[in-house]
């Protein structure tokens, strides 16, 4: 007769293979958010350097989870941005007010 695996064994294998399987996106995809993003971002007058710096510090915070960032429009991004020490204040004030 097989052997039973415990529960507890059964669970954490199944959170691991799906944390594995979340991270796991194909580069070119990664990529293409990553551009639109800094695309979205230099249309409203952003400078490109700026905005990959930051992003790239955005994703690092949030585990290379873009949900937080890419929701509503990169609001956490527009935010980041703002308060970066080389901001357009006046693309912060258009868009914050």
């Amino acid at each position: 007769m097989p052997q039973s695996i415990p529960f507890t064994i059964c669970i954490y294998i199944k959170f691991d293979a799906y944390f594995i399987a979340s991270r796991m996106a194909a580069p070119n995809a990664l990529e293409e958010r990553f551009n639109d993003a800094v695309r979205s971002m230099t249309s409203i007058g952003y400078r490109k350097e700026t905005v990959e710096r930051i992003l790239k510090k955005l994703l690092t915070v949030y585990g290379h989870n873009w949900v937080h960032i890419e929701a509503d429009n990169y609001t956490t991004l527009v935010n980041a941005l703002c308060d970066a020490d080389d901001q357009n204040p006046k693309v912060c004030s258009l868009l914050l007010f």
